[in-house]
């Protein structure tokens, strides 16, 4: 406690709430009110977009009349389009016309976000292809409409019963039946009330200089000059005309992109059949724009499911050559082509082309083809996107859905073509693969390699998917040999299972290492401290820093080893916290593992699976050894025995081998050198602790624990515990035999209890987080719980005191009678549950099913508390081997990879 004395007074009472405020839309309209609560945290562009036109905090483009104004965008708009089938439930309005076909004059850049969902209730952008949006929005009713996930920006969700009565009953209602008197913005605490929606990288609309009058004859001359330095802004100039000054008449949209560098554009108006005609200019400008200006001399290379196809148009920009290259085959089929119209790009995040055929090799006969590219990242030399693509049978059919890139010039740098990382990877282990739109492990926003994973790939690049897939089932073998398994609990086809591992590993910087490492050495510094103190003085607790009914209500306090003292007053000794990293690249902790965490065999055996499969890696690569984990954790385990003048005894205590760790109990205790012992093994005496051996009975000195307190001294805790000691708690208390962990610890890993990590830090240590948690939201406060509740097919829904993936709900991913049981058991125990907003976990490259996948994983690194504090480099790296799957656990259908820390 020597960080405590000097730390206790003057600090602030914790504020229990979310750690951002909330953002409200309240509708009122002619067949009821409903609100939506808009996130603007993970869709910040898009919430600015529709608040401030909502509010009329910035200008717009009214298209009728080609006048900038300002004002309540949607108040008096008709709801113009309703879906009532039972799968296709939605109201959709925004626009000014009352048909669907304008918007506000300008078009915002998509913000798909994987946490956010076409589940009932949500609000999302309405558009006619990637990156299109502007003013028009549906509301989903009481269906699940995944079919438009990836492709329209979900942006909030409506909230409570009211709510949602209203929606549907607009839906009902039917097309044009429903006005939207008004829309009102509510925000709610002060980072709500501080979001500045004019800050969000927003089209700025304005008027032209200058409007223009000519005559019959006369043709339009508009000079656009370039700037002496720099280039400008990509920009929209809308020309409308008139007679009278009254109506008005859309005549043109020109496009100038960043990279046109014409002097001068020109409008000739033809012949004009009156006198004299008005013209109206107004302009929009983007920052920063993706698209190029034109067609020409361009390459496309639209990934499809079964292939790619590369259009690379000539100098005119009105046709080239289109070639189709399969995958499964590798046979490549092309064809001359032509576009319908040459390209008039009225948004510089978007583009559509047409052409009149395509390779026979995409559906074995030519027919006309529609591309509509959505511009998401830029690189000197390409454009990267995602893209919809059509053909025509009888009317545009939709084709497929993928990602794109765009040559900025006629060829790629060296005279490369490429579509996103597979340039940059020629083997076919990663023809598929498609790094994320989040945090990619192996690859940047651009598609470039990692420097840190580039001698990997160099050695993967050497081989072919059948030699990869022959070394991967050595690791399984390996596996298999060895015995490394894990029990499932409540499954019908059997306990224990192989566990699954993948061959591709994950790579850490020695600077990111070095990060997690100073972070997590603070943080277990500070829950021992929290312990030490709610077991002993309580300070924390009589100053109201932490509420107290918090922590003696837990589960996992143990009140009657109040006053107890733990060897060297440490009482987690071993300690494995959850680590995700979000899409902004930030490692969060997702929770603390602090009673018995399990899979530290696994990380060791990984590395030696993969070290037999793929030898040349490690020759190539300079990682980190992970082999002294079992010396370390052996050196706590004897620091922390009571004093005696001979070595001390040490003994991994299990329950047992139906317990699902039990591979790895045996596998440390052989490692370790020392027995593994159960229940029946050990008996005390006079309050010490022995163990009966052929030799009669052995004194023990510290016991590394893998049974929860529950079940560790029947006399104690549970009566009808067989697994257990009895007796043991009375030898402990006498500190006669020390625990690693030490009995009390479950507390710290209630979930409820993790929120206010971060205030322990400071309140003890006088510090600032350097890992901070995930935002979570307690059900025991009441404006929390009303969140919560509103919100939960958006949320995932922990219970306290679980784990292993167990009495969680995946809100996004949940039945709808999934959600009804949640919503009940928060209302009738909020005290064990959390919720926290879907963290979009980052992607790894991961083979499955003999291909090259990206999925989601996390890190749970291994901290040893003893004399001094010592975290394997690295950690157990967890992948959720479903696409698109967030829930890693084993248990869940999980498996793990290696994880390197580079030198």
């Amino acid at each position: 406690m020597k960080h405590f004395g000097k730390m206790i007074f003057g600090l602030q009472v914790l504020v229990i709430g979310m750690a951002h405020g909330q953002l409200f839309a309240d509708f009122r309209t002619t067949h009821g009110d409903f609100t939506v609560e808009l996130d603007y945290v993970q869709t910040p562009t898009t919430v600015a977009n529709f608040v401030s036109l909502a509010e009329g905090s910035r200008a717009f483009l009214d298209l009728q009349n080609g006048s900038v104004r300002k004002g309540k965008f949607y108040d008096g708009m008709r709801v113009h389009r309703t879906e009532t089938s039972p799968s296709f439930r939605l109201l959709q309005t925004g626009s000014p016309k009352g048909d669907g076909s304008d918007g506000p004059g300008y078009e915002i850049r998509d913000e798909i976000r994987p946490t956010l969902t076409h589940v009932p209730y949500v609000i999302s952008m309405a558009h006619s292809g990637p990156n299109t949006n502007g003013s028009q929005f549906f509301v989903t009713g009481n269906s699940v409409m995944s079919h438009l996930d990836g492709l329209h920006t979900v942006f909030g969700a409506v909230t409570g019963e009211a709510s949602r009565t209203a929606v549907d009953a607009i839906i009902d209602a039917g097309a044009t039946q429903t006005v939207i008197e008004s829309v009102s913005i509510r925000r709610v605490g002060e980072d709500a009330a501080g979001f500045d929606v004019l800050a969000q990288g927003l089209p700025e609309v304005k008027p032209s200089v200058g409007n223009l009058a000519v005559t019959r004859d006369g043709p339009i001359v508009w000079n656009v000059t370039q700037p002496a330095t720099g280039l400008p802004p990509s920009t929209i100039y809308s020309l409308h005309f008139s007679q009278n000054l009254q109506s008005w008449t859309f005549y043109r949209r020109l496009y100038r992109s960043q990279d046109n560098t014409s002097p001068a554009i020109s409008l000739a108006l033809g012949q004009a059949t009156v006198p004299k005609l008005f013209f109206q200019m107004s302009e929009v400008h983007y920052f920063p724009a993706y698209a190029p200006s034109s067609l020409a001399n361009r390459t496309f290379l639209l990934g499809l499911d079964h292939g790619i196809i590369e259009f690379t148009f000539s100098a005119n920009g009105i046709g080239g050559i289109a070639q189709f290259t399969e995958d499964s085959t590798g046979t490549v089929t092309s064809t001359v082509f032509s576009t319908y119209t040459n390209l008039t790009n009225i948004n510089p995040y978007s583009m559509t082309f047409a052409v009149d055929a395509i390779p026979t090799g995409v559906f074995g006969v030519s027919v006309p083809y529609q591309v509509k590219c959505g511009c998401d990242r830029s690189t000197s030399i390409q454009v990267d996107g995602r893209f919809q693509s059509f053909y025509w049978f009888n009317g545009w059919q939709q084709h497929t859905l993928g990602e794109m890139a765009i040559s900025r010039w006629k060829f790629f740098e060296f005279g490369t073509k490429t579509a996103s990382c597979v340039s940059r990877m020629p083997n076919s282990l990663f023809s598929k693969y498609r790094p994320w739109s989040g945090y990619d492990e192996m690859f940047t926003p651009e598609g470039e390699i990692r420097p840190e994973c580039k001698g990997l790939l160099e050695v993967f690049q050497q081989l072919e998917g059948d030699e990869f897939e022959s070394r991967k089932s050595a690791c399984d073998a390996y596996f298999l040999r060895q015995g490394i398994t894990f029990n499932v609990y409540h499954d019908q086809q059997g306990t224990e299972r192989i566990f699954p591992f993948d061959p591709v590993p994950r790579v850490l910087t020695s600077a990111e290492w070095e990060h997690l490492e100073a972070g997590l050495t603070q943080r277990i510094i500070a829950l021992n401290l929290f312990l030490h103190d709610i077991y002993h003085d309580q300070h924390i607790l009589n100053d109201g820093t932490i509420p107290r009914h918090y922590v003696e209500n837990a589960q996992y306090y143990r009140k009657e080893f109040r006053g107890v003292e733990v060897p060297k007053d440490i009482y987690i000794h071993i300690c494995g916290s959850d680590l995700v990293r979000g899409s902004d690249g930030v490692y969060y902790v997702l929770e603390d593992n602090g009673r018995c965490p399990s899979g530290a065999s696994y990380l060791l055996e990984n590395r030696k699976a993969l070290k037999r499969a793929f030898p040349a890696l490690f020759e190539q690569c300079d990682v980190r050894p992970l082999d002294e984990y079992p010396r370390e954790l052996l050196r706590m385990l004897r620091h922390i025995s009571p004093t005696r003048e001979t070595e001390p005894t040490c003994v991994l205590l299990t329950p047992g081998c139906y317990n699902s760790a039990y591979f790895e109990h045996c596998y440390l205790a052989r490692e370790m050198g020392i027995q593994i012992v159960e229940g029946s093994d050990l008996v005390v005496m006079d309050s010490f602790v022995f163990m009966r051996t052929t030799k009669g009975l052995q004194r023990v000195d510290v016991i590394y624990r893998r049974i929860d307190d529950d079940f560790i001294d029947p006399v104690i805790f549970r009566k009808d515990s067989v697994l257990g000691v009895p007796g043991l708690m009375q030898a402990y208390r006498a500190g006669n035999v020390a625990l690693a962990n030490a009995v009390g610890t479950g507390v710290a890993d209630d979930k409820l209890i993790y929120t206010f990590v971060p205030k322990m830090i400071e309140y003890y240590l006088g510090q600032e987080a350097i890992l901070p948690n995930v935002e979570t939201y307690l059900a025991s406060e009441e404006a929390d719980l009303s969140h919560i509740l509103s919100n939960l097919p958006n949320l995932v829904v922990k219970a306290a005191n679980e784990s292993g993936g167990y009495g969680m709900l995946m809100g996004p991913a949940a039945t709808k009678k999934e959600i009804v049981s949640f919503r009940e058991k928060l209302i009738a125990d909020p005290r064990n549950y959390i919720a926290q907003p879907v963290v979009s976990l980052s992607q790894c490259p991961t083979w499955v099913d003999g291909s090259m996948g990206g999925r989601h994983v996390d890190l749970r690194p291994y901290i040893i508390y003893g004399e001094d504090v010592t975290i394997v480099p690295g950690g157990l790296t967890r992948v959720a081997l479903k696409e698109g799957s967030l829930v890693v656990n084993s248990s869940q259908g999980g498996g793990s990879k290696d994880t390197w820390v580079l030198r």
